[in-house]
């Protein structure tokens, strides 16, 4: 790498590294840069002002160059410098054009190139953490499908067909009833309702097949079987705990509860 290089590499880093703290939170910018506002804490308008600097130091650069090819040409006597004068006053009249012409074009094609407007979004630029996109529900065989009757309620069956919507499942009306049919994966506290009313039906029908006694968190029977010693005590309770009765012939009685 050349001196020359070496010089121009340094200059570009000097004059980026703002950018890269310019957004630091609690930083303050005590010098600026030209065509910069003041006051800027954006990254948009300080590379728009580093934009217009370089245009402008570039047009300077070649008119100075221009100036001092012009006066070696008049001040030398030799040949072989005015020669070189010569071919340093092309360079300096292309290098001007480009930077002019550059600027030209841009202008007619869009007006908005010349003032970054691609820039915008980089505006109150932070980092985001990335985030998956919002999966579509998936409906398998391990869907959850709740049937609701008319009998519920109209206040019970908004309650379903909201929290139906709101989990992202179908809702749909039948024949005298509804029916939602959550996606895979779905949490819902109507759900876990559902699969507790579900594995109590379960556990009733298992303790009449098994004549066992069967009780609620709160001591209170539920399935009094009708071969255990305890029936007649099991049915006194369920009495003396306000509980609507069910006898089933030969298996036992039902107990259940206003609340």
């Amino acid at each position: 790498m050349t001196v020359r290089a070496k010089y121009l590499f340094a200059l570009t880093l000097l004059l980026l590294l703002p950018v890269v703290a310019i957004e630091a939170e609690g930083a303050v910018r005590m010098v600026g840069i030209p065509f910069e506002p003041t006051g800027n804490t954006s990254v948009q308008a300080y590379i728009q002002a580093l934009y217009r600097l370089a245009i402008g130091v570039a047009a300077l650069l070649a008119v100075v160059k221009l100036i001092l090819a012009g006066a070696k040409y008049i001040l030398s006597d030799v040949i072989t410098q005015k020669e070189d004068a010569k071919q340093d006053i092309r360079s300096a009249i292309i290098g001007l054009l480009i930077v002019l012409s550059a600027a030209l074009i841009l202008s007619t094609i869009n007006p908005n190139l010349l003032n970054l407007r691609a820039l915008d979004s980089l505006d109150g630029v932070s980092a985001v953490l990335y985030q998956d996109p919002p999966r579509t529900p998936s409906f398998t065989n391990e869907s959850v499908i709740i049937n609701v009757s008319n009998t519920v309620g109209d206040a019970e069956l908004e309650r379903r067909e909201l929290d139906c919507i709101d989990k992202s499942g179908q809702w749909r009306e039948l024949n005298n009833s509804y029916q939602c049919i959550y996606p895979e994966g779905a949490e819902s506290a109507i759900i876990d309702e559902i699969q507790a009313e579900r594995t109590l039906e379960m556990e009733i029908q298992e303790a009449f097949t098994n004549q066992e006694e069967l009780r609620d968190q709160s001591d209170r029977p539920l399935v009094c079987a009708r071969r255990t010693d305890t029936y007649r005590a099991c049915v006194d309770d369920c009495i003396a705990n306000s509980g609507f009765r069910n006898d089933t012939p030969g298996r036992g009685t039902l107990c259940t509860y206003a609340d």
